[in-house]
This record gives C-alpha cells, structure tokens and sequence, in this order.
C-alpha cells in the first residue's frame, strides 16, 4: 500500500511540474512571436537605387531629391531610397542596362539613349519639331505621350516611362570660334551623344559630329579632343561645360527630352501599395525637374555670361530647318507607320 501512494505521489508531482513548465513556457512562445513579427518588419523595408549620370545640384539630382523625400516619408519610413549621381554607377546606357537587369530602381535618360533601346521614341528626337518648351510639355504631358509611352511599355523590354522632361533645347556651344551662323557650324568637331539622328542633324548642318560618353565630355574639351559640344544651358551651366566653353549659339537644334524610366521589373516586384505610391509620387518629380530645368536655364545664362561667355541668338531658324529636311524623311521612313500621323498631330497642336 505504501508502495503504490509513493507512486501516486511522484505522478502528482511529476503532473504539477509539467503544468507549471506549461505555464511559464508561454511569455516565451508570446515572445517568440513578437520576435518573428518584428524580423517581419525588418524584411519588408524597402530600399529603392536611382542614379543619373549627372551632378548634385542638376535638374535630374533635383528630381531625385522629391522622389527621396516624399517616397520616404509618405511611406512612413517602409520606404527608403538610396541616391547615385555623378555617373556612380556608370554612364546613360549602363544605366539603362541596369534598369533593364534589374540592378537599378529609377533613372532620368536622354530620348536619344532611350531611343536606342526603344527606337520609337525617336519620333520627339526630330530637329526643330518643337517650337517652344511651352509646345513641348504639351505634347509630353497630354495624349501623345501618353500614347508613345503606351506603345514603348507594350514591347516589354525592361523598361516602364514614368514621365517626360527636359523642357529646354540642346544648343552648340564651342571654344575656338564665334557661333552666329550656320555657316560657323561647318567642320567644326562636335561632340554629341551616340544617337543616330543627332549624329545626322549636325552632319546635315556641316558640322563633323564625334560620339563621346556625357562622362567624358569635359576631359575631351579640355584636351581639344573635340572643338565643341552641344547641350542644354541648364546643363552646361550646372555641370561646369562653360569653364571649357568661351561661345554659345541659341539655336534648338533638338529638344533636350529625358524619360523618367523606371525598371519593370524591379517595379512588377513591389507591393501593390508601394507601386501605387511611386505613381502617385511621379507627376511631383517631373514638376521640379521641370521647374529646375527652366529657372536653371534663365539663371545658367545669366551666370555663364558673368564667366565670360558670348551667347549670340540665332536669327533665322530657315536656313536650319531646310538643312535638316533630309535627317526627317530617313528618320521616318525607319519608324512605325502611326509616326507620320503623330508627327503632324504634335505640330498642329496649340
């Protein structure tokens, strides 16, 4: 009897000890959990790459700075956004290429970099077709570009346009001699982006065009390499060209147009909140390049003409636009039926 109330007993205990190793076992699971909760929360921030091939303080870094800003904040920090200007991560087509891969988040790229991969956009690249940046942002901002951006999206090759800008026209600028004709273009050694109808343009103008990387330019100027370049005065003034330039001419040969590109598939990957943001956030990342793109152009003149340069005005664009005849027709004759069509519609529009 004795016996069998000993093993009555240690059962007794042997119950009372598993039930309190129960109880005190759960604040540990209730904090397992928690623990599990918050790793959760650490794997869900996101950390967006945008990079632009140009410095701190350009219409583009100005951009990048919105999207920053305002990604990080209305996400309330589940968003954060890691910046790379000054070509860090390499030049337009390596960004491009990073966008496509999937290496790169956001970037701002010129039509003519852009048009190599998705040649329709070739169609805003002709010369003289816009008449001023007032004509340019409408026709960006309204149904044609919407409609080209449609039809570049629709060729899924990496790449989803978020927006246009760039409201300012590319205009010769050189070292060597004075600009105030077409007849001063003639033989002079250009540089100008790897893009088949800017190369033609200036041919066409009687200019010698030498593609060169944008993150070369100012070593190739300053080496004599090239006699002259042509870009934006917003650009020539915020990234430093003037100090290898002494004259401008003011003629818009092309408009100086970049797509906002943002990488499909790194953008397919995201929540669908997160994406719905950076939708949201866009048309204000536009504006204030925009907006920095014209005041940059009003005060780069101002300031590249206290440095010492001579801008002269352009005063008859015919010559010019009858020179380029030629670039139009074989620019055509390379793009999709429907670009004729909107060709005409961005001219008749007011």
């Amino acid at each position: 009897m004795k016996n069998s109330m000993r093993l009555i007993c240690l059962l007794l205990v042997l119950v009372l000890v598993f039930m309190s190793g129960c109880a005190q076992q759960s604040p540990n699971e209730t904090n397992d959990a928690d623990q599990e909760n918050n790793n959760q929360q650490v794997e869900e921030t996101i950390v967006l790459k945008a990079g632009i091939p140009n410095a701190i303080g350009h219409p583009h870094y100005k951009g990048l700075e919105v999207f920053k800003a305002q990604m990080e904040e209305k996400s309330n920090g589940r968003v954060t956004v890691d910046l790379f200007p000054a070509g860090q991560l390499g030049a337009e087509r390596d960004l491009t290429e990073g966008l496509q891969s999937g290496t790169l988040d956001l970037s701002c790229i010129t039509f003519g970099v852009t048009a190599s991969f998705a040649p329709e956009l070739n169609v805003f690249g002709l010369p003289f077709l816009f008449r001023d940046s007032e004509h340019y942002q409408k026709v960006v901002s309204g149904e044609i570009g919407a409609e080209l951006a449609q039809k570049i999206q629709d060729k899924n090759i990496g790449l989803k346009i978020m927006g246009y800008t760039g409201p300012v026209f590319r205009v010769p600028f050189t070292k060597k001699k004075p600009l105030n004709a077409l007849e001063d273009l003639k033989g002079l050694k250009i540089r100008t982006m790897e893009v088949p109808v800017h190369m033609a343009t200036y041919k066409s103008l009687g200019a010698s065009p030498i593609p060169i990387a944008y993150t070369e330019l100012y070593t190739s100027l300053q080496l004599g390499t090239v006699d002259a370049a042509e870009n934006a005065i917003a650009t020539i003034y915020a990234d430093k060209l003037y100090e290898q330039a002494q004259y401008v001419y003011k003629v818009p040969v092309v408009v100086n147009g970049l797509v906002w590109l943002y990488s499909d598939s790194r953008f397919k990957a995201l929540p669908e909140d997160v994406q719905d943001l950076i939708l949201e956030v866009m048309p204000d990342v536009v504006k204030a390049t925009d907006d920095a793109y014209l005041a940059f152009e009003g005060e780069g003149e101002e300031k590249i003409k206290e440095a010492g340069i001579t801008v002269n005005e352009v005063d008859d664009l015919k010559p010019f636009v009858d020179s380029v005849q030629n670039v139009w027709e074989e620019e055509i004759k390379k793009l999709p039926d429907w670009a004729s069509q909107m060709v005409e519609d961005i001219q008749a529009l007011k």
